[in-house]
């Protein structure tokens, strides 16, 4: 009965750490997209609305000259610096800065997006996979009897399971960083595509 038990927990305990690697990808990937991606994304969808309201001009046609017309988000502080830059004690527009130095690649994606932290997760998904390719390969080959011909059967029965688990790991890493590397890259440059297309005030 005890016997019943260990091999139980044993097995249990191997479950959970076979599950925790997974589990550890998902929650990086995840906490990619929530941090590193969807801020990107906000400014970026910031940024086009104040570029239609520029062209289409009409009624707003100084709206750009108010603190807010980035919103109260990441692009306010730099907006407002831009503004304090180009209206003095006067109240005279004076031109005095250009629009690129406060509104550029860092502060519209590499700031808001985390950008060191975004180039470290694909990297830390492909190695939590090989983590995971690694404890299958000791799961698998910790039982192993080479004793006589039955032992080695039973043997094989056993490490097949943690030979599936250290491929599967490392297959779900490597799909993993390649997902969000492709994610990245594609808000990044859309991102650079909309600042180029950006009208200088």
């Amino acid at each position: 009965m005890s016997q019943f038990f260990q091999t139980f927990f044993a097995n249990a305990l191997s479950g959970v750490s076979n599950l925790l690697v997974y589990i550890g990808i998902v929650v990086l990937f995840v906490v990619g997209l929530i941090r590193c991606i969807a801020p990107v994304v906000h400014t970026r969808s910031t940024l086009r609305r104040a570029i239609r309201s520029i062209r289409s001009q009409g009624d707003k046609k100084y709206a750009w000259q108010q603190d807010e017309f980035l919103g109260k988000g990441t692009l306010y502080p730099h907006w407002s610096e831009y503004l304090n830059n180009l209206f003095f004690a006067d109240g005279v527009y004076h031109n005095a800065s250009n629009v690129e130095d406060y509104i550029n690649e860092e502060t519209v994606m590499y700031g808001p997006g985390r950008a060191s932290f975004a180039d470290a997760l694909p990297g830390l998904m492909t190695s939590l996979g090989f983590l995971g390719t690694l404890i299958g390969l000791a799961q698998g080959l910790s039982g192993f009897d080479m004793t006589d011909s039955a032992a080695v059967q039973q043997s094989i029965v056993t490490l097949i399971p943690g030979m599936r688990y250290a491929f599967t790991t490392s297959i779900f890493g490597v799909v993993g960083s390649v997902l969000f590397t492709l994610i990245t890259r594609a808000v990044y440059g859309s991102s650079e595509h909309t600042l180029k297309a950006s009208p200088a005030c």
